[in-house]
């Protein structure tokens, strides 16, 4: 998992690429023998775009991915090949560039996943916790549907009310928050939930953790 920033050079990149792998024989390198390694880079438009639009970080991701190979930091004359890695990227949709090289996106099969509706996160969020409350008593069943809902009002208003900044980069809402809040609420059991106030309390006991802890 490497975690781009706007200070991200094709040194670093590089540095922690081949923190991961070792050399097998020769310029060859690579993970153990047999094996494959799969890099997650996130935030992949973040890192800083030079005078003429480049960004080297990426640069050096296209001459991998292109070429299978990147030059030896100290000895330029000898090209380092790496066996056996793949590239699995995220792009920010806050902030960064919002567009990479094109030589190096033709290498991706691009996604562009945008938020769901709120009709698809009350589906896909009832049915989660609706599910997980079918051993329950039926009055706590009962509760699935007005607890969704107010998951989402929430998520709304948070996001509605507190946008991200240059300061406050950080304020990046998504499903994240609501999936934390009902992987928390799932962790409830029926033998010790048995009064509708009880999972209400636990709700507001998630809802706080996740948002206040945002």
């Amino acid at each position: 998992n490497i975690i781009m920033s706007y200070y991200t050079s094709s040194f670093t990149l590089q540095q922690e690429i081949e923190g991961y792998i070792d050399k097998r024989s020769g310029s060859f390198f690579g993970p153990p023998m047999g094996k494959k390694m799969i890099f997650f880079i996130d935030d992949m438009n973040l890192p800083y775009v030079e005078t003429y639009g480049t960004q080297n970080s990426i640069a050096l991701l296209t001459q991998h991915m292109q070429h299978g190979s990147v030059f030896d930091r100290s000895d330029l004359g000898m090209r380092k090949e790496l066996r056996d890695i793949q590239y699995i990227a995220a792009m920010n949709p806050t902030a960064g560039s919002f567009e990479i090289c094109e030589r190096c996106q033709r290498h991706f099969a691009t996604f562009a996943i945008a938020m769901p509706s709120k009709s698809d996160l009350t589906t896909i969020f009832s049915s989660i916790f609706g599910g997980h409350l079918g051993s329950f008593q039926p009055v706590m069943q009962e509760l699935s549907m007005k607890i969704v809902e107010a998951a989402i009002q929430i998520h709304e208003a948070v996001s509605s009310k507190f946008l991200p900044s240059a300061i406050k980069f950080m304020y990046n809402w998504n499903m994240r928050e609501l999936s934390n809040i009902f992987q928390g609420c799932c962790l409830a059991k029926g033998d010790y939930y048995i009064k509708p106030a009880m999972l209400v309390r636990l709700f507001i006991h998630e809802s706080q953790r996740v948002f206040f802890g945002s």
